[in-house]
């Protein structure tokens, strides 16, 4: 009763396979020295920190609408 759903841990394990993969992705990038390559893939790092910080925060924190930016 006290646990999260089977299909909130496979969310969770996915998106930190996604940072991996991110990672792996700059690491190649710098390797080849493609500067396009490079910036694409640490958007993309940057994309799966900010959604995995953000990730377990509850809707409801105070804010209007219910999340920041909300309007009502």
């Amino acid at each position: 009763m006290g646990s999260q759903p089977i299909w909130r841990d496979t969310e969770g394990l996915s998106w930190w396979l996604f940072l991996a993969c991110a990672l792996v992705f700059v690491v190649a990038s710098i390797r080849i020295g493609d500067v396009l390559f490079t910036i694409g893939s640490v958007l993309f790092l940057s994309a799966c920190v900010v959604f995995l910080a953000g990730r377990d925060r509850s809707p409801d924190d105070g804010s209007p609408g219910g999340g920041p930016g909300g309007d009502g």
